[in-house]
């Protein structure tokens, strides 16, 4: 009874593969213009998000948790 349904969401919508494949294509050249305009590499590109997501997780412990 519920494999049925799991079986029919994972065929639908971005699971499928050749939607999944396009999504990561965009995703590799929204990466690649970011990587261009910001004139970083890969490791500064790292160190961004990862200080954009340090920032958002304290901006969202401050607001909502304490």
């Amino acid at each position: 009874m519920g494999s049925g349904i799991s079986l029919r969401w994972r065929n639908s919508g971005l699971l499928r593969t050749d939607k999944l494949k396009y999504m990561i294509e965009i995703h590799k050249k929204y990466i690649n213009w970011w990587k261009k305009f910001l004139n970083v590499s890969d490791y500064g590109l790292l160190w961004i998000s990862f200080i954009k997501g340090l920032i958002i997780g304290l901006l969202i412990y401050h607001f909502f948790i304490v």
